[in-house]
């Protein structure tokens, strides 16, 4: 059993080692908008749990048997997320998060266009 602190170190390894965060276009009833997700693919259902643990929400959803998908939607909710485990994380996980999280911004906002 982890604690705490245990839990989130190693929530941010998972983040490092195969966290994307994808902005996405959806096509609503009337609109088009954009979407923003936190991901991680995990090899059993455990460690994605163990992610929505760490996060305190999230959605797994197993696409093989190998392979379970944790994901985190909402620019709320990941800012909310990534706030507790940005002095955790690697440099260039950072990095690259900042930037997606950047464009999404100006996305969302229409200042820069698909």
């Amino acid at each position: 059993m982890m604690n705490e602190q245990q839990l989130m170190a190693w929530a941010a390894g998972m983040l490092d080692a195969g966290g994307y965060l994808i902005n996405s276009v959806e096509q609503g009833p009337t609109r088009m908008y954009r979407t923003i997700t936190l991901l991680v693919v995990t090899g059993d259902s455990k460690g994605a749990e163990r992610l929505i643990t760490a996060a305190g929400n999230g959605n797994v959803s197993g696409y093989s048997p190998q392979h379970f998908i944790w994901e985190l939607q909402g620019i709320d909710a990941i800012r909310g997320f990534l706030e507790d485990m940005w002095p955790l994380l690697m440099p260039t996980t950072r990095s690259k998060f900042n930037m997606e999280i950047k464009r999404y911004r100006l996305y969302a906002s229409g200042k820069l266009a698909s």
